[in-house]
């Protein structure tokens, strides 16, 4: 009877798997391919100014060497972080792009705009 379960319950978790946003790999301005890990002066010269723009901060921990105690330690880093929205006309979804120190970390596709 649990192999009967279990059955089941794979072909469900990979649909709800399927169903979950995923997020864009690049995104295309003109005929230039944009990804992450350029920067945002490229992203800026190639697609033109954003509709919209949001800086925000983030409270991350990152371990750090501890040089006194021999180890390592859980410390608190505020990371600074832009959220910029471009429209890409009519038909095209709108794409989302995060940039952290200048640099693009994530491209997410949004709504079509309306």
């Amino acid at each position: 009877m649990a192999r009967s379960r279990k059955r089941r319950l794979v072909p469900l978790l990979l649909l709800l798997g399927m169903a979950t946003p995923w997020p864009a790999q690049a995104m295309r301005c003109g005929t230039h391919l944009i990804n992450p890990g350029d920067s945002a002066y490229r992203l800026q010269r190639l697609c033109g100014a954003p509709v919209d723009r949001v800086q925000y901060e983030t409270l991350e921990y990152r371990w750090v060497r501890d040089t006194v105690h021999g180890g390592r330690a859980l410390v608190p880093v505020t990371v600074t972080r832009e959220r910029l929205t471009y429209d890409l006309g009519p038909t095209r979804f709108l794409r989302i792009v995060t940039l952290q120190a200048g640099v693009i970390i994530r491209i997410e596709t949004g709504a079509r705009p309306r």
